[in-house]
């Protein structure tokens, strides 16, 4: 699964895990298991991640993402292997999450 943030939080640096602004670049993260915090920073249009999980997903699995609308608005996309959106979340609150709960 590939997991795509973007629009327009702007810190004064970009994050540890660049160069993942398109979807071939994304980053990493192997097979998630236990929850996993990371701190982002994105200075751009767009970060990729990539990773597996352990199983199918369960009504208890989701990527989530924490930020403050003041400095600017996050959407978050998962998509499968082939590319295709499988899920997508585009409020306007503080946090975006998609549930895992079905996929493997």
């Amino acid at each position: 699964m590939y997991v795509a943030a973007g629009t327009t939080i702007v810190p004064d640096t970009d994050d540890d895990y660049e160069e993942n602004d398109i979807r071939p670049q994304s980053h990493d993260l192997g097979t998630i298991s236990t929850p996993e915090t990371l701190a982002l920073h994105l200075v751009d249009e767009a970060d990729w991640f990539r990773f597996r999980i352990q199983g199918e997903g369960t009504n208890q699995s989701f990527v989530r993402l924490d930020f403050q609308t003041s400095a600017g608005d996050i959407d978050l996309g998962l998509y499968n292997s082939a590319g295709t959106l499988v899920r997508r979340s585009d409020s306007v609150s503080n946090v975006e999450q998609v549930s895992l709960n079905g996929l493997a």
